[in-house]
């Protein structure tokens, strides 16, 4: 295995796919052990972050299959443990490494572990940023032996150091149940012979498995990349980058008009009115907060806003009279209940701590767009809910990248109005417009880190979208920037947005959570 993974984690891969299409439930769970020890082992190799997504990219969407194959065998804890397992490992692997507790360890009781530890994964940094020229004869020798080295020194604080129990691994289910304790978690997956979703709920020591079989891997990826046999990029993400890449042809923005209508309804349909049904009978009270983690090309979709036509009555919350939409009387899923997103139960678990940072200073970058009509009175109801002196507006030409750079860490609340840009050919490039006509990309967000941030709102454009879509389930976007950077809370926009309407929404947004109560994500 470590002496060929490449070639192991082919083989694996290619018979865990078998096996689930043949049904045999007990191979596809061997063959998903064997995917992760080749995986590993493959990860352990490799330095750089763009090696390691082409081979966590070449296991895209086993761990559906195998938490298939789990639910099959009437084991639900495993299956929501390979889902969680399958998801955002290198903002995991990121958020575990920067753990304040992690470094609290210098100079108490396990100081030596800590020690230990940090000299071990410095030694293997070094020898991975030796040029390839300077590298020794024995460089491979040495490396092994430095990661073994490391090894042991993981290994120690595991079992030594109290709270370290899974570092640097994927939460047990019992760990996952403890991030749903204030409401439900709920992981949804496609595979080709149906979807579903596993619920994790609060207070019950029990998974909840629903059935959604209108949810083929089929149909979602046809529904948002097009048909298999057409090269060209089509459904829900070709029609918003064909009008993305040309807002003026009235073909394209009619047809990316359309998309959404009809993505919404088969969300509604084929997802969430069979979760919501579900949550419903289980006893779960109108309104109440609800966790998605979305696997796969549903990571793209607005799944909070899948609707249905009703079969008739008032189906919303507070008796507000349902919606109306061509027509029909509809109702979505957000009337219902209140729906946020998570990267991971592991996300969940790094951020808990944080969310409890007292959101009690802005930062205001508002960046200088002539045609911009409203977004001074955006940041305007912003900055009026915080005291005067708990503020920095850097607007206009003030909102420089290094003017953003200086303050990022220094304040709870961080809110961008300007411009946002998911880069689909190059994820870590995508960003956020700065006065200068700078990009403060998502690249350098992940090399920052704040103790004091409380929520991002990133009022701009593509700022929830997951830009790397070779490899959805590693969730690459600025909101899990943002989360590893230390922030547990982001609040953004899944495609291009207008700002005249963003900034009445945002204004709205800041008056209902400071003046009125909301609780922000």
């Amino acid at each position: 295995m470590e002496r060929n993974p490449a070639d192991s984690l082919v083989a694996a891969r290619n018979g865990l796919r078998l096996a689930f299409k043949a049904g045999r439930w007990e191979d596809v769970l061997r063959f998903w052990e064997a995917v992760q020890d080749a995986g590993q082992a493959r990860l352990r190799a490799q330095f750089e972050r763009e090696d390691k997504i082409a081979t966590l990219g070449q296991t895209r969407g086993l761990s559906a299959l195998a938490a298939w194959a789990a639910g099959q065998q009437g084991d639900l804890p495993r299956a929501v443990e390979i889902l969680e397992s399958g998801r955002a490992q290198l903002l995991r692997e990121a958020q575990e490494r920067q753990r304040r507790d992690l470094h609290a360890l210098a100079g108490g009781e396990y100081d030596a572990l800590y020690q230990a530890y940090r000299a071990a994964a410095r030694q293997v940094d070094d020898l991975y940023a030796l040029p390839y020229a300077r590298r020794p004869a024995d460089w491979g020798q040495q490396l092994a032996a430095a990661q073994g080295t490391l090894q042991q020194a993981t290994d120690a604080l595991r079992d030594q150091a109290p709270g370290f129990k899974y570092f640097l691994r994927p939460l047990p289910f019992e760990a996952i149940r403890e991030q749903a304790a204030d409401a439900p978690l709920v992981y949804l997956a496609a595979t080709d012979r149906g979807g579903f979703a596993l619920v994790v709920p609060p207070q019950t020591a029990e998974a909840w498995h629903i059935p959604l079989p209108q949810l083929t891997d089929k149909s979602l990826r046809e529904r948002v990349q097009g048909p298999d046999d057409d090269p060209a990029w089509g459904g829900y993400l070709g029609a918003y980058l064909r009008w993305r890449n040309d807002p003026g042809d009235e073909t394209a923005r009619a047809a990316w008009f359309t998309a959404p209508e009809e993505t919404l309804d088969w969300l509604g349909k084929a997802v969430m009115r069979p979760l919501v049904t579900a949550l419903q009978e289980k006893g779960l009270p109108q309104g109440a907060l609800v966790r998605l983690a979305p696997g796969g090309w549903l990571g793209l979709l607005p799944l909070h806003a899948g609707r249905w036509t009703m079969d008739g009555g008032r189906e919303t919350v507070d008796g507000e009279a349902p919606s109306t939409v061509h027509g029909q009387p509809s109702t979505f899923a957000l009337d219902h209940y209140t729906f946020t997103y998570a990267p991971s139960a592991q996300a969940l678990y790094h951020t808990r701590e944080d969310a409890s940072r007292p959101a009690d200073s802005l930062l205001a970058v508002r960046y200088p767009d002539p045609n911009f009509q409203l977004a001074d009175q955006a940041v305007a109801a912003a900055l009026d809910v915080f005291p005067p002196e708990r503020t920095i507006p850097l607007l206009m030409e003030k909102a420089t990248l290094g003017a953003v750079r200086q303050a990022f860490a220094q304040h709870a609340v961080l809110f961008f109005f300007t411009h946002g840009f998911a880069d689909f050919n190059q994820p870590l490039n995508s960003g956020l417009l700065t006065a200068d006509e700078q990009r403060f990309t998502l690249d350098e967000i992940l090399s920052l880190r704040s103790q004091r941030a409380r929520l991002a709102v990133l009022s701009a454009c593509e700022t929830g979208v997951p830009s790397d879509v070779r490899n959805v389930d590693e969730v690459v976007s600025l909101p899990s920037g943002m989360m590893q950077a230390g922030i547990p809370g982001v609040v953004g926009s899944l495609w291009s947005v207008a700002e005249s309407s963003t900034a009445i929404l945002m204004s709205i947004f800041f008056e209902e959570w400071r003046t009125h109560g909301l609780t922000p994500p």
